[in-house]
Order: C-alpha cells, then sequence, then structure tokens
C-alpha cells in the first residue's frame, strides 16, 4: 500500500510538471492548439521515480485533469498523454531486474520498435515516407545490446515516446511524407535533448538527496 501511495504521488509531481511547462511549450508541425512541452520532455521520469504505478498514474492523471479543463477528450489531445505513460514504463528501474526478467524485458522493448515500424509502414503515407521509422532503429540497438547506462536507457524511452506518438499522429493528422521526411533530424535534436534532460534531473536530484542524507546523519551525530 506505501510503495502504491509513494508511486502515485511521485507521479503526481511530475504531472504538475507537465502543466507548468505546458506554458513555454513549442508547437507541434501538423496542429495548431498541441504543444511540444518541457513537461512532457520530462513526464517519464514518473516512471523512473514512481515505478510502472508512477507512469501510468501521472499519464492518466494528466489526460483526466486535461479532459476536464478543455471539457472534451479528442484522439489529438490522447497522441500528447498516452506516449508518455509508454516512456514511462520503459524508465522505469525495474529495466535493472534480474537475467532472465531482463531477457523477457528485452524483447518485449524490442517487440515493441519493430511493431511500430510496421503499424507506421502499414499506412499508406507512411508507406511514401518510409525512411522515417528508421529512426527508432538506433533504440532498438540499444536495446539488443542491453545497453543499461542511464542516457541509453533515457534515450529508448525518448525514442519509445516518440513512436507512439508519430503512430498515432500518422493515422490521426493529414500530414504528407514530406513533411514527415523533413521533420527527421528535428526529431533526433529533439530526442537527445529530451534525454539529456531526463538524465541532468536524476543526477540533480541524487545529488539533493545525498546532500540532504549527509545532513540528517550530522544532525544525528551531534545530538548524540
Amino acid at each position: 500500500m506505501k510503495n502504491f501511495i509513494r508511486s502515485l504521488a511521485v507521479g503526481g509531481c511530475f504531472v504538475m510538471t507537465r502543466f507548468v511547462g505546458r506554458l513555454i511549450g513549442t508547437p507541434l508541425i501538423g496542429a495548431t492548439f498541441a504543444r511540444l512541452s518541457l513537461g512532457a520532455a520530462l513526464v517519464p521520469l514518473a516512471g523512473f521515480y514512481g515505478g510502472s504505478l508512477g507512469a501510468i498514474g501521472a499519464g492518466l492523471f494528466t489526460l483526466i485533469i486535461a479532459t476536464l479543463l478543455h471539457g472534451s477528450l479528442s484522439l489529438a489531445s490522447l497522441a500528447l498523454y498516452i506516449p508518455g505513460i509508454i516512456g514511462g514504463l520503459f524508465f522505469t528501474k525495474s529495466s535493472q531486474a534480474n537475467l532472465s526478467g531482463d531477457i523477457s524485458s528485452r524483447f518485449i522493448k524490442s517487440l515493441f520498435f519493430v511493431a511500430s515500424m510496421l503499424i507506421f509502414w502499414a499506412n499508406p503515407i507512411g508507406q511514401q515516407a518510409y525512411i522515417y521509422p528508421l529512426l527508432w532503429l538506433a533504440p532498438l540497438v540499444l536495446v539488443l545490446i542491453n545497453q543499461q547506462s542511464l542516457f541509453a536507457r533515457a534515450l529508448v524511452s525518448a525514442f519509445a515516446v516518440h513512436a507512439v506518438g508519430a503512430c498515432w499522429w500518422l493515422y490521426t493528422m493529414p500530414m504528407n511524407a514530406a513533411l514527415w521526411h523533413g521533420m527527421m533530424p528535428l526529431v533526433v535534436v529533439e530526442r537527445m535533448v529530451q534525454a539529456l534532460l531526463m538524465v541532468v534531473v536524476v543526477k540533480v536530484v541524487e545529488k539533493v538527496s545525498g546532500l540532504a542524507k549527509i545532513r540528517q546523519v550530522a544532525a544525528r551525530v551531534s545530538i548524540q
């Protein structure tokens, strides 16, 4: 029960970050109302700190609040929130589990990126923009070689978010193949920046937590 409450509490912190980040977001190509925000970039951290429950709780809670604020729920709005849940699940600490569990996790993650490519290519526009899904080969390779560095895991998570969002966008928003191909350099930079932001936040939190523990120990020693 305590872990459940902790997961949702941590996830809730990043829900607030997402809403605040929307204020400094940038418009997404293909939609005049949608914005890519700092908060959206950091949402997968809900999975890192809150586990699977944190990732799912943060995404669903954000979606519910957004629906209440806007008074409606659209496919486009789902494309902004559902990917964050997937990214959070990819970035949970449980990815550093035992060998047998890790092999199973790697298989599922690899299957996810392969399936994303096939789903993209199944669309007529996706067939014309056939080069675009090749972006997901990078995270697929990282998963297959079992790269467990913090940055690699953050990058895989960032591309998982992108894979879900891109496939969802492809089937719900009108965009031609030239536009998809034109976005590829931007996507690479965007995912790298997102992964770096997540790593920086994790390192800063670890540093602050470490200093807090040192102060607690010092305080106990002085009292004794």
